[in-house]
């Protein structure tokens, strides 16, 4: 054998050896931050084959289909009002301006760290009175509910819809209706209840459903079963649905633009403020994102702190604001309330 020809061996007996390294440390990685083999179901679910399924009821539907915490689950953890949001007593205040904000986790404050340092309580901070109707989960037919619920009742001075651009682009409508939860919350994840744009009301229905429709079974071939050993296989397989998936959403803005002109009708019949704020997907920040999501909101005024940047969210998976997040909002939400005023 030549030289030429053993020190190509070498190589690539080398550039082996460093794959195989790389492959087990990205493994090793990826099973410690929750990934599952056999799993192809999305990030975002956070969907677990489980051996027992448990169901929470830390929140839940109330009488008129508005998804709410539950005070006694919460009760360690977070002040809870009588309506089933975080925070203080819905109560008018005539010697401050009155602010209502809806959306979803973001609005809640996950993440921030203490959560009072959220942007909600920041601009209570500066002098506001506010009503936080912020549910982890929620989504536009959520948010036009509660607008047509609490701003007649509360008829706060400005309302500010914090949009975000994750899982607010719903790509189906729903109908908001008594008792019927937006996610059953159980060990295996936050799943929908909608299949088919059909409301499953057993938690363990759709538990089944989603574990028959994302794991890979005895039934499936052998050399899905086998790639899907690893983590790494399974996300490989995982691609198609992905893709899909991606796809069904970048058609699905729709629906929540519709949505911000029914908030924004009810706010005018009530001559109130509106103020729309978008947070978007913490892998798409660049300089297009402002002209991209002014053309579809046109001609709604759509508002991005100006210097936003990826540093202001956590890494994927998660996506959250950071605490340097939360309070660029809460300087983008007060200036628009300034500028507005």
């Amino acid at each position: 054998m030549s030289k030429y020809s053993t020190k190509r061996i070498s190589n690539i007996s080398l550039s082996l050896i460093v794959f195989l390294v790389c492959f087990v440390i990205a493994e090793v990685v990826l099973r410690l931050i929750g990934f599952q083999t056999g799993v192809l179901s999305p990030s975002w679910l956070n969907f677990k084959i489980v051996d027992t399924l448990k169901v929470y009821n830390s929140f839940h539907a109330n009488e008129k289909g508005v998804f709410i915490a539950d005070k006694d689950y919460f009760k360690s953890q977070y002040s809870i009002n009588d309506d089933g949001f975080r925070g203080n007593a819905f109560k008018k205040d005539s010697t401050k301006q009155n602010i209502l904000f809806l959306g979803d986790s973001y609005t809640w404050g996950s993440q921030a760290e203490p959560i009072s340092k959220c942007f909600v309580e920041l601009v209570e901070k500066e002098g506001y009175n506010v009503y936080n109707t912020g549910i982890p989960g929620a989504d536009p037919p959520q948010y036009y509910a509660i607008a047509q619920e609490y701003i007649p009742r509360l008829h706060p001075d400005i309302v500010c819809m914090m949009l975000y651009a994750g899982n607010d682009f719903i790509s189906q409508d729903r109908k908001v209706e008594p008792y019927k939860n937006l996610y059953h919350i159980t060990n295996a994840g936050w799943l929908s209840p909608y299949i088919n744009n059909e409301y499953v009301a057993s938690p363990e229905k759709v538990y089944h459903y989603y574990l028959k429709k994302y794991s890979i079974s005895k039934e499936s071939p052998l050399w899905e079963r086998l790639i899907a050993k690893s983590v790494i296989g399974t996300l490989i397989l995982s691609i198609p649905e992905r893709l899909k998936e991606k796809k069904a959403w970048q058609k699905s803005t729709s629906i929540a633009v519709n949505y911000v002109k029914l908030i924004k009708q009810v706010c005018d019949d009530n001559y109130i403020s509106f103020h729309l704020f978008l947070i978007p997907l913490h892998t798409e920040i660049s300089e297009k994102i402002y002209t991209e999501y002014a053309s579809i909101f046109k001609p709604f005024t759509v508002n991005i702190p100006e210097n936003i940047c990826k540093k202001d969210f956590l890494p994927w998976p998660n996506g959250h604001l950071t605490n340097e997040g939360h309070q660029k909002y809460a300087k983008c939400i007060l200036k628009a309330i300034k500028e507005k005023k």
